[in-house]
């Protein structure tokens, strides 16, 4: 065999190796933290594949439109009866990012518990005060 076949074999090999690494490197998994607040004023920190994220906030919207349907069915019945009627309308979702986006679903899981405790205190703070 002569020299420029071996090179020729060893530059493939390594096209290979790399190829390989790239598509395995690609193929790993990110992780967010998502900050959702529901139509009944809920906060819950989640943790989800970067990729979800787009269908959590579809998800959480299909909730909202499903919470305001039946709050207009209920308030619709009430005017029909003339009865009084005190619930509160749903208030529209909000489903925001929160923090970096994190390799390992561990550290993304310490984050969102870390943002949940500074969450408790704030509303514990809050009802202290009143």
């Amino acid at each position: 065999m002569s020299n420029r076949f071996k090179l020729w074999i060893l530059l493939a090999g390594v096209a290979l190796f790399c190829s390989a690494e790239l598509c395995q490197a690609a193929r790993q998994t990110s992780y967010i933290v998502v900050m959702v607040k529901d139509c009944h004023g809920v906060v819950v920190f989640q943790v989800m594949p970067q990729k979800d994220f787009g269908k959590c906030k579809k998800e959480v919207t299909a909730q909202y439109k499903e919470a305001l349907s039946a709050w207009n069915k209920a308030r619709d019945a009430a005017r029909k009866n003339k009865e009084k009627f005190e619930e509160k309308k749903p208030t529209p979702p909000v489903v925001t990012r929160k923090g970096p986006v994190f390799k390992t679903e561990e550290k993304a899981r310490a984050y969102a518990d870390k943002l949940s405790e500074k969450q408790d205190a704030s509303e514990k703070k809050s009802k202290d005060e009143e």
